[in-house]
């Protein structure tokens, strides 16, 4: 239905379900050894531990900083980890996501401002793969006009 109603809009796409393409299988369902072979790499690479069952992603304690659009500067240290497979070994959003990212050659991702503090962990998960970061937008979930605002 969602496919129907994007092409009633007049909106194609060049790869994807139902087009093809070079970077394939597109659905996360269908995906589950691409995210096991990565899980392997961070594991391989001692940044995982397991505790009830879960595989957690050991994030570094060095200092990271990033540039962002807005023109600030940052830096921060985390010490804190991050789920990276829930308990039966199923891989979680922020790992999946990142090795979409990874494996489809991504070079920019715009997405809603609710994922503003996932950034930081998928920035980590970059460099622990030691891949190229995409570059990062992150947009208001609400957008009105200047004038609804006054009461008009």
């Amino acid at each position: 239905m969602i496919y129907d109603s994007l092409r009633w809009l007049g909106l194609n796409w060049d790869e994807g379900p139902g087009a093809g393409g070079g970077f394939g299988p597109y659905r996360q369902s269908e995906r589950t050894e691409i995210y096991r072979e990565y899980l392997e790499k961070l594991k391989s690479g001692g940044r995982t531990y397991e505790k009830d069952g879960a595989v957690y992603f050991r994030i570094s304690a060095s200092p990271r900083s990033s540039t962002m659009r807005s023109g600030g500067a940052s830096s921060a240290r985390r010490k804190r980890t991050s789920s990276s497979c829930a308990p039966m070994a199923n891989p979680v959003f922020h790992l999946v996501n990142v090795v979409d990212d990874i494996t489809m050659r991504i070079t920019h991702v715009i997405r809603g401002e609710d994922h503003l503090s996932n950034t930081s962990k998928h920035t980590e998960l970059f460099h622990a793969f030691g891949a190229p970061l995409p570059v990062y937008a992150h947009i208001p979930l609400i957008l009105k006009s200047p004038r609804w605002a006054r009461g008009r």
